[in-house]
């Protein structure tokens, strides 16, 4: 890749090429119920080179099973948690643009490829439904995202995974435990503070005591509910189901 590292691969690629904003697809859900290792890292990697260059970047999501790519492992039917957990989960990382992986199924060849939103002959699955009201949760939330910058993520987990420049604190935010899970940290045009918190894993959910500076009462949005919480002992408990995420604004 003319790079010594993958990191320094993506670094020229960007200097060289100097694009308007960035895609790319890292399918996760593998058939032994497992995502990829590096999932989490790459959505890292690319949010703090995206940041850096003051550009958004876009993010693919696997909708449908594929077997037979050359060098890579099977990856399974995905679940309405599956897609659900990979769309909140690039949010918290920062990603600007959900793309779907696919939408209308390929035609078979090397790679064998499950349903996806509309099978080969034209007809909606289930997962095309899952993605309709999965469209409607996020879009009052990617709205306000599509006006912050992500500053990075506090990971929460007794088994950390790597990530490219993890953060532990993040404005009024002092500690995040409880659960495995995923923080996006992001700051609006105004200076605001904001959190996104995500399971780590799709098929399970969290509990999580976000650790504050203060008790200053927060908004809580899940999907299209909003309401304002009262913090207690400069703490939040939240508890958030699989599939799931919750959006904290300071």
């Amino acid at each position: 890749i003319q790079a010594p590292s993958y990191a320094d691969y993506i670094n020229n690629w960007m200097i060289e090429l100097n694009p308007e904003f960035v895609s790319y697809d890292s399918y996760p859900l593998l058939t032994d119920g497992k995502i990829i290792p590096d999932y989490y890292y790459n959505l890292d990697l690319i949010r703090a080179k995206t940041r850096f260059k003051r550009i958004p970047f876009w993010v693919f999501i696997q909708t449908l099973s594929i077997q037979g790519t050359p060098g890579v492992s099977n990856k399974r039917e995905p679940s309405e948690a599956d897609i659900r957990w990979q769309v909140w989960a690039s949010l918290a990382f920062g990603a600007k643009g959900i793309q779907y992986f696919t939408y209308w199924t390929p035609g078979g060849g090397t790679e064998q490829f499950g349903s996806a939103l509309i099978t080969v002959d034209g007809q909606k699955t289930v997962r095309y439904d899952y993605v309709k009201k999965l469209n409607a949760d996020f879009l009052e939330t990617g709205k306000i995202l599509l006006n912050c910058h992500a500053e990075g993520v506090i990971q929460t987990a007794k088994n950390p995974v790597q990530l490219h420049s993890p953060l532990s604190t993040f404005g009024p935010v002092t500690q995040i435990s409880g659960d495995d899970s995923m923080t996006g940290c992001f700051t609006s045009a105004d200076g605001k503070k904001k959190i996104l918190v995500v399971p780590m894993l799709p098929e399970t959910g969290a509990d999580v005591t976000i650790h504050l500076q203060t008790s200053t009462p927060v908004k809580v949005r899940r999907n299209n509910q909003v309401s304002t919480v009262q913090v207690a002992n400069q703490q939040l408990h939240i508890s958030i189901e699989k599939g799931e995420a919750v959006f904290v604004e300071f």
